[in-house]
């Protein structure tokens, strides 16, 4: 038998999840900028390719984790 009527307790984590997201989006924003930026400025494409691609992560990251 159990003590305290057999619930179990819920263990919450210690950081908000919602927080983790929104540094990963914040995250990928960031690198976006000096990687369109240094693309830009070294006129190369691929820097530039994948600049653009961590901003659609980022923004696709928002749109489905949005609380």
């Amino acid at each position: 038998m159990t003590s305290g009527g057999g619930h179990s307790a819920v263990v919450m984590p210690a950081w908000s999840p919602d927080r983790g997201i929104r540094r990963t989006t914040l995250t990928l924003g960031a690198a976006a900028v000096v990687l369109i930026g240094v693309g830009a400025a070294a006129d190369t494409m691929w820097l530039l390719g994948i600049g653009v691609w961590a901003v659609i992560a980022a923004t696709m990251i928002e749109l489905v984790y949005r609380p």
